[in-house]
């Protein structure tokens, strides 16, 4: 998304190292209220003397209509909302609300979605909803509190001899829409998201950055990227018939 200031387009700490990297806490707001959100708990980190922890925050200068985020405020409330962000994710577009219902057998399929491409997200899941798709859109505000708790929660499971449990991944996708495939996309590594696959046992298509250094309109680069809402179309309709063949 920084697309006009070329060697600059990824921040050179990318989503990877912000899941690695232990005691970091790493956020990737799509929405203005969202970076408050997650400075007042960077800063309830550092106060934290006792499990307190650092924050890092990837950013961008893309201009994001805030008026997207009106479905989950609608929903959720502030509060909720708020929760949600800070655990890692919450679902921002859900087919069941689409302006036009969808026949009951409609295939189902999730787009995931990380920072300013929830532009094209939303863009993609509107079309594909037209088109009778069930479409929902997800939003991962952090990667890592996700994969952190999916990590910690299996890894306890094994020592414990125990049935392993999602956390807050089980909120984002309820019992019911678990089979269903999954469309990863973010303005970088496209396997930063990918982990979403192996969390519920499903296909799932990864989009992303993969190489940076190009210089162009951003609409032109995330064509060539393959993250612009056409491209999330697409893997969209290949994620279903991928999953309806059961491959």
């Amino acid at each position: 998304s920084l697309a006009p200031e070329g060697g600059a387009h990824q921040s050179t700490i990318t989503q990877s190292v912000g899941i690695e990297l232990p005691t970091l806490h790493f956020y990737e707001p799509a929405f203005g209220q969202e970076v408050v959100w997650a400075m007042l708990e960077a800063a309830r980190g550092v106060f934290d003397r006792k499990n307190g922890f650092s924050t890092y925050l990837r950013m961008t200068t893309r201009p994001i209509d805030q008026t997207l985020a009106n479905p989950v405020r609608a929903r959720l409330g502030d509060e909720e909302w708020r929760r949600q962000v800070i655990l890692g994710g919450y679902r921002l577009i859900e087919a069941s609300e689409a302006a036009d219902a969808l026949p009951p057998d409609a295939p189902v399929v999730q787009i995931v979605v990380s920072g300013p491409v929830v532009t094209e997200a939303v863009e993609a899941a509107r079309f594909l909803q037209r088109e009778e798709v069930a479409a929902n859109v997800i939003v991962v505000t952090s990667a890592q509190r996700l994969f952190g708790e999916l990590h910690d929660r299996r890894l306890s499971a094994i020592r414990d001899r125990a049935p392993g449990r999602l956390g807050h991944l089980a909120t984002l996708l309820p019992a019911g829409e678990r089979r269903a495939p999954i469309v990863t996309v973010l303005d970088g590594a496209s396997h930063a998201l990918s982990f979403m696959g192996a969390a519920y046992g499903v296909p799932v298509i990864p989009l992303g950055m993969d190489s940076f250094g190009q210089s162009g309109t951003v609409p032109d680069l995330s064509a060539y990227a393959g993250i612009d809402a056409e491209h999330i179309i697409e893997a969209a309709l290949l994620a279903t018939e991928v999953a309806a063949r059961g491959e």
